[in-house]
């Protein structure tokens, strides 16, 4: 005989639950990457090595800066971060250009990760001599429980063939 245990009222699925049961939150807005993109520039322009920093997660960090060679330190708390910048922010004036955030140039990984990634072009003025850097980049933002917008938890920044030029 066979025995195959489904009753008359056939199959029932119990769905794991995620999030402490509470649904899940939203995928990360473009707007939301905008803010995070646009605090970055903001503090790195005003030449803020502090500000730049806590921009960072302190957990499961990492910075592969746009001057850092494969020699640098692995950049993946915020001690080597904050070394990072206070070298990159030592000029007396940095543009930042970026493009803007749209759904093109972001991928969702989950409902608190997304990648931002294209090219942006930096203008690094020291001395009175400026010289133009173009480079690619990706950050990884996460969103995290207790705070307010969303944290770099993975920057990863190269010049591109143009390289720097003079201007």
């Amino acid at each position: 005989t066979h025995n195959s245990g489904i009753t008359p009222q056939g199959v029932t699925v119990v769905a794991k639950k995620r999030f402490g049961g509470a649904p899940p939150p939203p995928p990360i807005s473009v707007e939301e990457v905008a803010a995070a993109r646009d605090a970055w520039i903001n503090s790195v322009q005003q030449l803020d090595v502090d500000a730049t920093t806590l921009l960072y997660d302190t957990e499961n960090v990492r910075l592969l800066g746009t001057v850092d060679t494969e020699d640098n330190k692995l950049r993946n708390n915020h001690a080597l971060i904050h070394e990072y910048f206070t070298h990159f922010l030592s000029n007396d004036k940095i543009v930042a250009k970026f493009p803007e955030v749209t759904e093109d140039n972001i991928i969702q990984l989950g409902p608190n990760h997304v990648i931002f990634s294209d090219y942006y072009t930096f203008e690094l003025t020291k001395h009175g001599k400026t010289r133009m850097a173009k480079a690619k980049f990706s950050y990884v933002y996460r969103r995290k429980t207790g705070h307010q917008g969303l944290l770099i938890a993975t920057h990863n920044s190269g010049i591109t063939p143009e390289g720097i030029i003079e201007m």
